[in-house]
């Protein structure tokens, strides 16, 4: 998830031994939409989008976009491409990364979310800060649900840091709507206690 406290942390035995937490805190919104109802083709006669997976990515990105690309989060951002997650990544006329976002299929948090596992889910999504205030954000989501549309989905889901009001903000102007409000307490990774509003209290096995 995006944003978490971590409340304490256990340590693993042997060679490979790292901190992993015990407890966990998320206090996130969950957003949903028929991509069908708000899907826009991304147009820009300055910018170009490209869509990438595992085959392809590294043709379609120029070398310094994907250094880009990977200077945050690259196990999970490489883990995921290996899975068959999907990158939509938004480039100026140089090939500079300016905005990317990926469509996550069959995650796992989508049990956490209370999404069904054929939802496909978009996360991992950042503007560079040169690029902010052009609403790259909420053009790449209508786009994603345009491809997503095609492909026949009904639905995708995507969330966010309940403060992150910027995020907030171009979710919605994307054509989401809000579905839940979830407080979750992830404990050593394998359960969590959710208050979900609405929904009410659940224990989730992880």
């Amino acid at each position: 998830m995006e944003a978490s406290r971590i409340l304490s942390r256990t340590e693993t035995a042997g060679p490979a031994a790292r901190s992993r937490p015990l407890l966990r805190y998320e206090d996130e919104l969950l957003f949903a939409a028929d991509p069908r109802a708000s899907a826009a083709p991304f147009a820009d006669a300055c910018l170009r989008m490209v869509r990438c997976d595992a085959s392809n990515f590294r043709e379609m990105l120029p070398e310094a976009a994907r250094a880009a690309l990977f200077a945050e989060e690259p196990g999970a951002k490489t883990a995921g491409l290996a899975r068959g997650d999907l990158l939509f990544a938004v480039l100026d006329a140089e090939g500079g990364l300016l905005h990317h976002s990926f469509v996550q299929n069959g995650a796992t948090v989508l049990a956490l979310l209370g999404e069904a596992r054929a939802v496909p889910l978009i996360g991992r999504c950042a503007t560079v800060p040169a690029a902010r205030g052009r609403r790259l954000y909420p053009r790449t989501l209508r786009h994603i649900m345009s491809a997503l549309a095609a492909a026949g989905h009904g639905r995708v889901a995507i969330y966010c840091d309940r403060d992150n009001a910027a995020s907030i903000r171009g979710i919605r102007h994307a054509g989401f709507s809000a579905v839940a409000h979830l407080r979750t307490l992830v404990i050593g990774e394998r359960w969590a206690v959710q208050w979900r509003r609405p929904g009410g209290v659940r224990l989730i096995a992880l």
